[in-house]
């Protein structure tokens, strides 16, 4: 789930780890880099960058209030990083791979990653673990889109939500292929955008 930006990680914060305690949480970064990124963080560090690929590239968004916040609902929760240390060829292999191997059974897993990471198509992390799941079962997995409500991808359903009874807040659209036929014809990129994944949530942005 995810796009990286500190809106993004404000909402997980505030929103979703504050109410479902995580018991693993997998960050976009390598085992070497998350060692100093929660060194930092234990150190008090108010904001701490992600950082992952060649070269140190830095996301660009603060982890730590997503860290603390997950640490606050589940005091034993599992951060790890099973991505690449550099920008390797099969970068999405790895992560999977990653996955696989230091899952361990029970509770809630979270992995927050670029979007199209978590699509389910085939070259991505987690259409790969559909498709060769491991120890992992794919019934209980589900992929999550997160925007903000005026991203320029699902702005369209921010200005219909009430026709198509969306609601106001947070909205949570649990089957996103299902949207009524018409607007998918007005828009058919939102369907495009919108079908690689098993859930869409749209965020207020005026919190």
């Amino acid at each position: 789930m995810a796009r990286h930006t500190n809106a993004q990680r404000r909402f997980q914060a505030d929103e979703f780890f504050a109410r479902l305690p995580a018991h693993t949480l997998y960050l976009e970064t390598s085992p070497d880099r998350l060692q100093e990124i929660l060194r930092r963080i234990d150190e008090g560090e108010p904001e701490v960058q992600l950082t992952f690929g060649p070269r140190n590239a830095d996301i660009g968004v603060d982890i730590a209030r997503t860290v603390r916040a997950a640490r606050s609902a589940n005091g034993g929760v599992r951060v790890i990083g099973p991505d690449a240390r550099e920008g390797v060829f099969g970068r999405d292999d790895i992560i999977a791979r990653g996955i696989r191997e230091s899952f361990v059974p029970g509770g809630l897993h979270v992995a927050l990653f670029g979007a199209m990471h978590c699509s389910n198509t085939n070259s991505w992390f987690y259409g790969k673990l559909l498709r060769e799941p491991g120890p992992l079962n794919p019934k209980r997995m589900l992929s999550v889109s997160v925007y903000g409500k005026f991203e320029d991808a699902v702005s369209p359903l921010t200005f219909f939500r009430k026709k198509l009874g969306l609601g106001t807040g947070t909205v949570v659209l649990a089957n996103p292929s299902g949207l009524d036929a018409w607007f998918l014809k007005w828009f058919p990129a939102i369907g495009d955008e919108t079908r690689t994944y098993g859930a869409v949530i749209m965020f207020d942005t005026d919190k």
